[in-house]
């Protein structure tokens, strides 16, 4: 009786301990409440009886709901990674928000200063102008880069401090594994402390990336990322590492690293703090950054063909008034072949904002998006070179089977971006050609100012004499009278018009 009564008081001041450790770590994160499992000892047989020995401790309680940690761990995530994505954009919102000093004010100054200089073509002021707010646009253009660089940057940083942040959780997990395994062994349940301190090791690792966990028999987890790609694996951590990117040595990837070296890993991880600023460069900052080269390649597209087509106060034609960066090809750092890659800009208005990747296999190339790997279509040109999305690569030298090459068609544009003219008189703002219409015309025929289409045309600046021979039929002759082109045209008398150089 005495020991029955003794197994009572043993057994309820464990759990008046129990309740005690609860009431201590009511604030403590992570901590799961728990509760004393009792049940009978076991009876003593004296004869044909079976008399009771009293009650025992027969294991410790943890409440914990795996479903809801579960969904807790997966909200966890998608919460980091949408704080983190929303912090980029609003950033990049920020350099790009201010209308008076943004960059659509300074294209409006400097369609400004065009328009101006239109007007008043031989203006040595206008041309001044029109010099300076070009120069305002390219400094512009170029503070946008730095910036973006410096996003850029400040990512690199944050992965790396992630990397090493993940790195120790996992072999806090992997060591917690250890002792949960050791205690299970020992006492036949886990401690519900270190299951806490687990959880609370996945919770972390879940703010920072998605995970999948599988629970082992012998109570230890095993923690996967990416694609399926082992974190932890029982006692045993992985390290990841910050590692510069395979294609831009200036850019941070992660990558496991192994006995034979690295696996980056970063196209596959999503999810939590890391997948947030990994979304944030391919989806924010790669692009904007394209965006801005594709605006500065179609500006000087056009304003070097316009400045082209007039003359300057020298009577020389007009050359290129801005220059721009050009594509770029960069060969992954793992490639056994020796190709290079050239990339020509064919068609200003077919680029897109994609960087793409493409790979030699079996002999062929692939090309695909940088950002999706989606499957780009292209075609072979007579010379062999790639032709997609206004590109044409040019390979040269022989590919290894493997071998990839980043293609960045825009990136790069705003690094070249000057302008080219810096003396007002080269300004080529006067037109080519002026026409005159006789003042003995006796018919109602205007004639327009002309457009120049061939501006290299070695006649461009010769005389042409237009002369309606009678109602609807012309004739033009250069200044020695020589027939050039004869024709029918409108109604009319016997006009003439002119048209020459200026």
């Amino acid at each position: 009786m005495l020991n029955v009564s003794i197994s009572g008081l043993r057994a309820f001041q464990r759990a008046l301990e129990t309740t005690s450790h609860n009431i201590a770590n009511v604030a403590t994160p992570g901590y799961s409440r728990q509760s004393v499992l009792l049940g009978t000892s076991p009876p003593e047989l004296f004869g044909r009886a079976a008399l009771g020995t009293g009650v025992q401790v027969q294991g410790v309680r943890r409440f914990s709901d795996d479903l809801l940690t579960l969904q807790m761990r997966n909200a966890s995530s998608a919460f980091s990674r949408s704080t983190v994505y929303a912090e980029k954009a609003n950033a990049l919102a920020n350099l790009f928000a201010d209308s008076s000093t943004g960059l659509s004010a300074a294209l409006q100054k400097f369609n400004n200063a065009l328009q101006d200089l239109a007007n008043t073509p031989s203006s040595t002021a206008a041309r001044q102008v029109l010099l300076s707010e070009a120069g305002n646009l390219a400094t512009r253009l170029k503070t946008y880069e730095s910036r973006l660089d410096a996003l850029d940057a400040q990512i690199n940083e944050q992965l790396r401090a992630e990397a090493a942040t993940i790195t120790g959780i996992a072999r806090n997990i992997a060591h917690l594994n250890q002792e949960i395994m050791r205690a299970s062994t020992q006492t036949g349940s886990a401690p519900a402390d270190l299951l806490d301190a687990r959880d609370q090791q996945l919770a972390q690792l879940a703010e920072r990336l998605d995970t999948t966990i599988v629970r082992q028999d012998d109570g230890t987890i095993n923690v996967f990322v990416g694609n399926g790609q082992p974190l932890v694996l029982g006692n045993l951590a992985s390290e990841l590492v910050a590692q510069p990117d395979g294609f831009l040595p200036g850019r941070v990837s992660l990558a496991f690293r192994t006995n034979g070296g690295t696996v980056d890993i970063s196209s596959s991880l999503s999810g939590g703090s890391v997948g947030g600023l990994l979304d944030a460069r391919r989806e924010l900052i790669d692009p904007a950054r394209n965006e801005l080269g594709r605006m500065a390649v179609a500006l000087a597209e056009v304003t070097n063909a316009q400045h082209r087509r007039g003359v300057d106060l020298h009577g020389d034609p007009g050359g290129d008034f801005f220059a721009v960066g050009g594509a770029e090809a960069l060969g992954a750092r793992t490639n056994d072949g020796t190709a290079t890659l050239t990339a020509t800009r064919t068609d200003v208005g077919a680029l897109t904002v994609h960087d793409y990747v493409l790979r030699h296999e079996g002999g062929n190339w692939t090309v695909r998006r940088a950002d999706t790997g989606a499957p780009v279509n292209f075609t072979v040109s007579g010379t062999g070179a790639l032709e997609f999305d206004g590109l044409s690569v040019q390979v040269d030298g022989n590919a290894a089977d493997g071998d990839q090459f980043l293609l960045r068609p825009t990136a790069t544009a705003i690094g070249g971006f000057r302008t080219v003219v810096s003396d007002p008189s080269r300004v080529a703002a006067a037109a080519p050609v002026r026409t005159v219409a006789a003042s003995a015309n006796a018919g109602t025929a205007t004639i327009s100012a002309g457009e120049v289409l061939d501006p290299g045309h070695p006649g461009l600046t010769d005389t042409v004499t237009i002369r309606f021979t009678d109602a609807g039929t012309w004739e033009a002759r250069d200044a020695a009278a020589t027939l050039l082109g004869a024709g029918r045209e409108g109604p009319g008398g016997p006009n003439e018009s002119t048209a020459g150089g200026s």
